[in-house]
């Protein structure tokens, strides 16, 4: 019996101390820039969107940001895709979005 190929999801993220992000998905991802506007995050009581976004090799997106004004809460990233911006390498499925993925 097979299964169904799934879109690619998140595993972990990591937000710096400043405008540097990157998330970590389940899949090898097809390599290249992103669209940034789908891309926000929360590190230590700061907002950033998107500024330059890509894949550089596997399954990692490498996300930098320019910090938007104070967010307090817990740091976390955000994404809201636009039609196969984030897309697996092996099933070209798509990744779907997601709000508040816990970042370390």
């Amino acid at each position: 019996m097979s299964s169904e190929p799934a879109p690619p999801v998140p595993l972990s993220a990591s937000v710096g101390p400043g405008v540097d992000a990157q998330v970590v998905f389940d899949q090898n991802l097809v390599t290249g820039p992103l669209d940034e506007g789908g891309w926000s995050w929360r590190s230590m009581g700061v907002r950033y969107e998107g500024d330059e976004v890509s894949v550089l090799s596997g399954s990692v997106v490498s996300l930098s940001g320019i910090p938007t004004g104070a967010d307090p809460g817990v740091d976390n990233i955000d994404y809201s895709p636009p039609p196969f911006d984030v897309v697996s390498l092996a099933t070209g499925l798509p990744a779907v979005g997601f709000t508040g993925f816990p970042a370390t």
